[in-house]
């Protein structure tokens, strides 16, 4: 990806100019319809990852926990992942790997967040017992780390009722009551708050209890990845490539997004590309925490180095 493409039809114009011998290893990238994704599609889309040799396709995946079957079956060759899913998938001895970073959590910029309904005037997690709270997936990331919050600010998670509750539904079930909050993710998240469906005052939950933690990555299988450093090293670089140029070019890098994701948002996520063994622990002592895993993983083993 060269800095000075700052259009979509600058990129689909030297991407016109390529020799097809160039794109001739596929390499299908799956993950769920979120904003954390972007640099992925930028890659591809911007033709980088072609200039690496690479027949690059996209999929989108509604639901993440069918990434990992993805990626053992070949179908893909690389998908988005959480800890929650990576965890107990490789305790139970599945072959994958952590290849790149997506994104972390930084304080200020939470793309995840506690809301709730306006009427209830929530101003901390002490007036969420006996509430009904709607998480994204149970055992999810943003599930896991809000019942750390609880325990971190004095509440038994028990005192809470979770249900799981899909990100496009979480509006219409705030509105009927079904829940009394919910955990939200950008643009979702926004939206709730614009339309006055919610309100974002009993504190930043994620950030609180783990600030600067990862929150997605992408991930292989092991074999795979093994066979295939080039291919990781490529991805990881036009992953590094596409995060700059996004913020320089957001309409259009919005635009490519809008052809793999059902929605536009200009929230910017605190992109990462690396990812190490370390990011993994404060994931490892949570799980064990709340009964997600049982042993005690070796984060050295989750994370493909390539040369």
């Amino acid at each position: 990806m060269k800095p000075g493409y700052t259009t979509v039809a600058a990129i689909a114009a030297l991407i016109g100019t390529m020799p097809s011998a160039l794109a001739q290893e596929p390499l299908n990238i799956g993950f769920p319809p979120s904003i954390d994704m972007l640099p992925a599609i930028v890659a591809h889309e911007s033709g980088c990852l072609a200039e690496a040799g690479y027949a690059s396709s996209l999929t989108v995946i509604p639901i993440a926990t069918n990434v990992p079957p993805a990626l053992l079956s070949g179908s893909l060759q690389i998908g988005m992942s959480t800890p929650t899913i990576l965890l107990p998938a490789v305790e139970n001895g599945v072959d994958l790997v952590a290849v790149a970073g997506a994104t972390i959590m930084q304080a200020g910029n939470e793309g995840i967040s506690l809301v709730t309904r306006p009427d209830l005037k929530i101003t901390g997690p002490e007036q969420l017992k006996g509430l009904k709270v709607g998480v994204p997936g149970i055992m999810s990331v943003a599930d896991l780390v809000f019942r750390k919050w609880l325990t971190q600010t004095g509440v038994d998670p028990n005192e809470v009722t979770f249900i799981e509750v899909p990100l496009p539904r979480m509006a219409e079930m705030m509105k009927s009551s079904t829940v009394d909050a919910v955990v939200a993710i950008q643009p979702v998240l926004g939206g709730l708050v614009a339309g006055g469906i919610a309100e974002r005052n009993a504190g930043e939950f994620f950030s609180y209890a783990a600030d600067g933690a990862i929150m997605a990555f992408w991930s292989a299988s092991g074999a795979w990845a093994k066979d295939h450093p080039e291919a990781v090293a490529a991805f990881r670089t036009c992953l590094e490539e596409s995060i700059p140029w996004i913020i320089e070019n957001r309409d259009a890098a919005n635009e490519m997004g809008a052809k793999h994701l059902p929605f536009t948002t200009n929230f910017t996520p605190d992109w990462r590309t690396e990812i190490l063994p370390g990011d993994f622990d404060y994931y490892v002592s949570i799980s064990r925490e709340f009964d997600l895993v049982r042993s005690d993983i070796d984060t050295g083993e989750l994370v493909f180095a390539a040369e």
